[in-house]
């Protein structure tokens, strides 16, 4: 966070000083992609969607661990 914040109005130095700082974990470079692609304007508002999103989510994990698993096993 220190080193995006540094180069803030510089974006390309921003991407390159992330990439750098976290390439002891690669998968972790690939969120650069995304933050390179942010104009600054707030997005949509998809709250709705993670409020119904969530407890469906955990209905499905707990379907697949009472009763698909167990048939497997």
């Amino acid at each position: 966070i220190e080193v995006l914040f540094l180069f803030r109005n510089e974006r390309l130095m921003q991407i390159v000083a992330g990439t750098l700082a976290i390439s002891w974990e690669p998968p972790a470079v690939v969120a650069f992609l995304p933050i390179s692609l942010y104009n600054g304007k707030r997005g949509l508002s998809l709250r709705y969607f993670f409020y119904a999103f969530y407890p469906v989510h955990l209905m499905v994990f707990g379907i697949l661990t009472f009763y698909i698993l167990p048939m497997i096993a």
